[in-house]
């Protein structure tokens, strides 16, 4: 528990607002996420690069909302760094629990 309430300490305090849709379109959300320290030449499994954003968002800041799991292909506007899709997603996990998601988008 302290462990997710530091993670979503800090999501308040470097994030920013967000707009998060999904791929059907039936549910949006604004969240606060903040950018993750992976954010320039994401690098795949296949070794090559491009450039995007990793976004990182509370779990609980999306309960709050009710907003579903985010998928691939969810829409995410910023007004720092635009509209961007999620094109993959990691769970934050602790102590067994999901407390976040880390967003790659492009």
């Amino acid at each position: 528990m302290l462990l997710e309430n530091g993670f979503n300490f800090i999501i308040r305090m470097q994030g920013h607002e967000c707009t998060i849709s999904n791929v059907e379109k039936t549910s949006t959300a604004t969240v606060k996420m903040a950018k993750a320290n992976r954010d320039r030449k994401l690098e795949f499994i296949e070794d090559s690069s491009y450039d995007g954003h990793e976004l990182v968002v509370s779990k609980k800041d999306l309960d709050k909302a009710t907003y579903p799991a985010p998928k691939v292909g969810d829409k995410i506007v910023s007004t720092i760094l635009g509209t961007n899709f999620v094109t993959e997603i990691v769970e934050q996990i602790t102590m067994g629990r999901i407390i976040g998601y880390r967003l790659r988008c492009s």
